[in-house]
């Protein structure tokens, strides 16, 4: 799904309970997608290169998490909550703006 121009994620994909890598970098997306959440076998997230500006509390969720790319966005702050993702083993934030 990189690169298609998306503006936002359909609903139904949070019944891909089973997703383990989602890949939704290159888009226009400016809203953290919240059906995110709701894939709990979810371990590689790419937003990169989209317009998000933040980061919900909700990403604590993600348990699963090992690699999470939010570079080229413009985040300014991190929630603590990205303290609960224990597995995280990489975190993109290059080229924040």
């Amino acid at each position: 799904m990189r690169n298609n121009l998306l503006t936002d994620l359909p609903n139904n994909i949070a019944h891909l309970r089973e997703l383990q890598v989602l890949a939704l970098g290159g888009n226009r997306l400016q809203e953290w997608p919240t059906q995110i959440h709701d894939l709990p076998h979810l371990e590689w997230l790419f937003l990169d290169g989209n317009q998000l500006t933040e980061i919900p509390a909700q990403v604590g969720r993600l348990r699963n998490l090992k690699r999470l790319d939010v570079s080229g966005n413009q985040i300014r702050v991190l929630p603590r909550e990205i303290g609960d993702l224990t597995n995280l083993e990489r975190l993109d934030l290059r080229a924040i703006r």
